[in-house]
């Protein structure tokens, strides 16, 4: 996170599942925060508040609390207040991309996320079901059967 002028602050975010979906390849978005006022971070664990845009760097972002101004921002570590007028969104390549385009295939990912675990599940149920299925089946074997069975005698040996 930097200064690009007293009131524009840069700063790049990692989302590799987005990022690698969207042409040229690269490994980050860049947003420019224009009219920017000010920054707050706090951890979780204690009161302590920085307001250094040095202090910012390398957090994982959780989730965003918020969808006025200013922004909060629920990080790993803690949280984080920003406050701005505008946002524009470019990739680290310097090509710009729109909000709409990067939420779009955000949650692309995610449907797609959440239809291979729901095939997997119905893998397992599929599973459940032929183990269940193989329970009721031999549940109705006759008991002259099961004990030819666990005795290891053939129909010949008799």
């Amino acid at each position: 996170m930097h200064r690009e002028a007293p009131d524009v602050v840069v700063m790049f975010v990692s989302i590799p599942y987005v990022r690698r979906r969207i042409q040229p390849l690269g490994d980050s978005f860049r947003l420019r925060l224009g009219g920017f006022r000010g920054m707050a971070f706090s951890y979780d664990i204690d009161q302590d508040t920085f307001t250094e845009l040095d202090y910012i760097e390398g957090f994982e972002i959780l989730d965003i609390l918020s969808d006025t101004m200013p922004a909060m921002i629920q990080l790993a570590e803690g949280k984080l207040v920003l406050d701005f007028d505008s946002l524009d969104i470019g990739l680290d390549s310097g090509q710009a991309v729109t909000y709409e385009e990067v939420r779009r295939v955000a949650q692309d990912y995610w449907d797609e996320f959440a239809a291979k675990r729901n095939r997997a599940n119905q893998a397992l149920e599929r599973t459940a079901d032929w183990r269940v299925n193989l329970l009721s089946m031999t549940s109705i074997l006759k008991p002259e059967a099961q004990l030819a069975l666990v005795s290891g005698r053939s129909a010949f040996s008799r």
